[in-house]
């Protein structure tokens, strides 16, 4: 059995457009979650498609922390997995990813945790290199497999909607996050169907967790109030 990444926590690929260099992600946005938008413009911005329920709740002046918790004591699960993936700053909401992956492995009894160390470093270190390192470990699993969407959701998060080895095309804002928020709901299920509500909730409650302190990922003392990405 490979040896685990990190210690245990608790808690589509598309269409590609030819473009003639390298694409860079637009300057990204300060996080919504240090206050520079309301939950109103963060569902504006990365298009989020919400039930009626989840958006009667919103107001114009309403605080993204505020809308999670709202959204939380309604039981709007989904919702509020769709809204954190977007509202939380982007290697954030893909670490939440990684850490709700790795807790469906549970004890790994298939070793299939070493899929994640190329995602673990790249979002420690993002480069052209490290998402290189994704695709070749990503040539060996099927497109629309929990691991598939991983991979495309670090591409998407380095700016790209194709692997670095294939016809560039820039990948919308939207595109990482909407990703994110499918890999929290098909960790939930991944070993066993049953309980699937109360490890979404567990996943939740996790991702929560990442909106304030240090960057996990790394022993740098930098905050969401000092991330750009």
């Amino acid at each position: 059995m490979k040896s685990r990444p990190f210690p245990k926590h608790d808690c589509r690929h598309g269409s590609h457009a030819k473009h003639a260099a390298t694409p860079s992600p637009a300057a990204a946005p300060l996080s919504p979650l240090r206050g520079d938008a309301t939950a109103v413009e963060i569902c504006q911005r990365y298009k989020l498609q919400l039930s009626y329920e989840a958006r009667s709740l919103l107001t114009p002046t309403l605080a993204p922390m505020i809308y999670i918790e709202r959204l939380l004591a309604k039981e709007l699960d989904a919702a509020a997995r769709k809204f954190l993936a977007a509202a939380l700053p982007l290697r954030r909401s893909l670490w939440w990813s990684v850490l709700a992956i790795h807790d469906a492995l549970g004890d790994d009894p298939d070793g299939e945790a070493f899929h994640l160390a190329p995602v673990v470093q790249w979002i420690a270190r993002p480069s052209e290199e490290g998402l290189l390192a994704i695709r070749r470990i990503d040539k060996q699993v099927k497109r629309i497999s929990l691991w598939g969407c991983l991979y495309q959701a670090a591409y998407s998060a380095g700016g790209r909607a194709t692997s670095p080895d294939q016809p560039i095309a820039v990948a919308p804002p939207e595109m990482p996050r909407r990703i994110i928020a499918a890999i929290i709901s098909m960790a939930a299920s991944y070993r066993e169907p049953r309980g699937y509500y109360e490890r979404q909730r567990r996943y939740l409650l996790l991702g929560k967790s990442l909106v304030q302190g240090p960057a996990p990922w790394t022993c740098r003392n930098a905050s969401p109030a000092q991330e750009t990405r």
